[in-house]
């Protein structure tokens, strides 16, 4: 019996790659690229992609569509990722910012080390960094990130990502991040920002629990999972982050974007985010 289990259970993950193979095909006439897959013990830290290396792949062409569509994103502009995780956007882009530069940094040095010998060896315009800075999977690192200054100068980038970030950050955090996105950005750069917004409309879903998680934690500006991870998923009200826009002088010329975890059919970003330029 537990043979047949196994065997039907191998089956099952066999049939979901062929899936997904013949997805990536369909929305990108390509095949999956092995070789700027992550082995899956770092997959697993940046997203449910343990088991299925085709799903990453087909995000990172999923973010990779939505900077082109919404944040006219070009192969020649210089991109910084930030919190650039294993690979997932940078490994997609690295077939599109042909006369571009892309620089990204994280705290894990196991993602670092993987993408400089994956990722930078074959594309040089392509650079990984280490940041001694703490965040959720990190919380003793040597600085805060209420304090952390970005290692790049001032007006250095045509486009900015964070994603999955400020989920995981507190409000000292995220604001002094969005002055050091502004201080390295070009006038006429843009970022690309994700959250968990809690505004009229999620806060009933959120109440009715047709939300992916929970914020049930109350915290003024801000709300969280669980008293006693706080990091292990934050989310903003609208109106805070808005202010802080404002205050910062990031200008949304598009409207917000809201993701698949408000109980959307998107599924392919499941955050929701925000697109905005440095006059």
């Amino acid at each position: 019996m537990r043979r047949l289990y196994n065997f039907i259970k191998r089956l099952i993950l066999l049939l979901k790659n062929i899936f997904y193979t013949l997805l990536i095909y369909i929305t990108t006439g390509k095949t999956l690229n092995q070789n700027l897959i992550p082995p899956s013990n770092l997959r697993s830290k940046v997203g449910p992609f343990a088991h299925n290396p085709y799903w990453f792949q087909i995000m990172g062409k999923a973010h990779l569509e939505v900077f082109k569509t919404y944040g006219d994103l070009k192969a020649y502009e210089s991109v910084l990722d930030v919190g650039c995780g294993c690979g997932l956007i940078g490994g997609s882009l690295t077939k599109y910012l042909i006369d571009g530069t892309y620089e990204g940094f994280d705290p894990d040095k196991t993602f670092i080390d993987w993408c400089k010998n994956n990722i930078s060896s074959k594309y040089p315009n392509f650079h990984f960094s280490i940041s001694e800075v703490a965040q959720y999977e990190n919380p003793n690192a040597k600085v805060k990130s209420s304090k952390f200054v970005f290692p790049y100068k001032a007006e250095s980038f045509d486009f900015v990502i964070v994603k999955s970030i400020f989920t995981h950050m507190l409000p000292e955090g995220v604001e002094n991040y969005l002055f050091e996105i502004n201080r390295v950005l070009k006038t006429g750069g843009r970022c690309f920002i994700t959250y968990c917004l809690i505004n009229d409309d999620s806060l009933k879903l959120i109440q009715q629990n047709k939300t992916t998680w929970n914020f049930k934690c109350n915290k003024g500006n801000y709300s969280i999972i669980s008293e006693e991870a706080p990091l292990q998923m934050v989310a903003y009200n609208e109106s805070f982050i808005l202010e802080l826009y404002n205050r910062i002088d990031l200008h949304i010329e598009k409207p917000i974007f809201y993701g698949g975890w408000r109980g959307k059919t998107r599924k392919d970003i499941r955050q929701d985010f925000i697109i905005a330029i440095k006059k």
